[in-house]
């Protein structure tokens, strides 16, 4: 069963403390919507965007009324607000999976990650040997040359 309502908080919410106003528009909310479905409060579930438009401007100022929309099954009563965009319902089963993909992923991203990183000293453990050649055939050619032309000085 599914119903609309436009739930008047302003008289319950100004009755109450400043420092304690959101929290008394949602209790007043689950009560309202209990009595009206005729549910027990302990039933009665907020939506997420019901619950940020209550606590949008912080704890001292809720919204007057809120025009929700309340829908009735077997385990109790659920609150959105009317605009707000449905969710798809995912079975466990679907969730698991998800969990179970998401650890594959980050093994192989993690995998992937320390290769790299081994490539990367393995590049660098190579241009400095690399480097050290190069540097002892300069040294060695720079040598030759200075004989050279120290022969040739003395001839």
């Amino acid at each position: 069963m599914e119903r609309v309502y436009n739930i008047p908080l302003r008289k319950s919410v100004s009755k109450s403390p400043k420092y304690l106003r959101a929290k008394k528009a949602s209790s007043v909310l689950k009560e309202w919507i209990a009595k009206h479905m005729k549910v027990d409060v302990k039933n009665v579930k907020i939506g997420e965007y019901a619950n940020t438009l209550l606590w949008e401007r912080g704890i001292k100022s809720p919204p007057h009324h809120i025009r929700v929309k309340a829908v009735k099954d077997e385990k109790g009563v659920f609150v959105e607000i009317l605009e707000a965009p449905e969710k798809k319902v995912e079975d466990k089963e679907d969730k698991k999976g998800k969990k179970d993909r998401k650890k594959k992923e980050d093994k192989k991203e993690n995998k992937e990650k320390k290769e790299e990183k081994e490539e990367k000293k393995e590049d660098k453990a190579d241009k400095k040997k690399e480097g050290k050649s190069e540097d002892k055939e300069k040294k060695k050619e720079e040598k030759k040359e200075k004989s050279g032309n120290n022969e040739e000085e003395i001839e």
